[in-house]
């Protein structure tokens, strides 16, 4: 993952890991806020341009979620309970990013559909009896 420059973009490629050409500034979201604007000109100056690649890619609600998540292992790891935390975090995290299936949408598990229903073209052990039966396999 890289943020596309504007000259890379131009050639169709990725952004090269060398030069601080001005034509491969790296450029903000079209929708990104004005604030944001304002720290990656500020950010510009002080760090390189991997840490710029990534402060235009994370959305800063998620880089205020990482920064929480790693003060609190800091927090935790002081107090002992370092493991417990990263463990805590990471089936936190698993429960809380499984969504919700939309209306009409099965589960490629069929024992979470209503009346286990199958994916089409799902093979299963009945549909290889039945092919064998009939003398459709090979």
């Amino acid at each position: 993952m890289a943020a596309v420059t504007r000259a890379a973009a131009a050639r169709g490629g990725a952004a090269s890991g060398g030069g601080d050409d001005d034509d491969e500034r790296i450029e903000l979201p079209a929708n990104a806020a004005r604030w944001e604007a304002v720290v990656v000109e500020w950010l510009r100056s002080r760090c390189p341009d991997w840490v710029l690649e990534w402060v235009v890619l994370v959305r800063p609600r998620r880089f205020a979620i990482l920064l929480a998540f790693l003060a609190g292992c800091v927090a935790a790891s002081r107090v002992g309970l370092g493991p417990v935390f990263l463990l805590v975090g990471l089936i936190a995290s698993i429960f809380l990013n499984l969504g919700q299936r939309r209306a009409g949408e099965v589960s490629a598990y069929s024992i979470f559909n209503r009346g286990v229903q199958r994916l089409p073209g799902q093979l299963d052990a009945d549909e290889i009896d039945r092919q064998m039966r009939q003398g459709q396999m090979g």
